[in-house]
């Protein structure tokens, strides 16, 4: 069942708080990497922007959390009635406190990774030039020794 079918049934109990009740289905939700979702329900029923974009920017999804950021006050009070002011200092603050250093941090772990991709890459092309070289000087040992790393393959697995 969907989280979206199931939440009128949720929060037509009286005797459940919505507060706590949004929080552990949000907490629910991100711990089963639904970051996206949580994002949402934070945002929509627990009215917490700043957990909201917390929940998104755990989820990679800087260009939403910046949305939320840019847009809640003008989009909130008129979706609600309800006058959700982010003062230009809180403003500033998710941006600076959460939004701008995890975009960041993805950015060094996304060239981190590339960085060792491009290693490895490197020593696979010289394994394969040598295993070329190898071919051409000695082709009997170059058959043999490919049947017996393909029989250690075929065995590991």
């Amino acid at each position: 069942m969907r989280w979206h079918t199931a939440w009128p049934v949720c929060t037509t109990s009286s005797t459940i708080s919505h507060v706590s009740t949004n929080d552990s289905f949000a907490e629910d939700l991100i711990s089963k990497k639904r970051y996206t979702e949580a994002g949402q329900v934070l945002l929509d029923y627990a009215e917490d922007v700043r957990e909201a974009v917390i929940a998104l920017v755990q989820g990679n999804q800087f260009s939403e959390a910046r949305r939320i950021v840019s847009r809640t006050n003008s989009l909130l009070s008129y979706l609600y009635n309800v006058d959700f002011q982010i003062t230009f200092n809180e403003h500033h603050e998710l941006l600076e406190e959460i939004i701008d250093p995890a975009t960041l941090e993805a950015r060094n772990q996304i060239t981190e990774d590339l960085t060792e991709m491009r290693e490895q890459l490197q020593k696979q092309f010289a394994r394969l030039r040598e295993l070329r070289i190898k071919k051409v000087e000695e082709p009997g040992s170059f058959t043999v020794l490919y049947f017996l790393a393909s029989a250690r393959e075929t065995h590991a697995l």
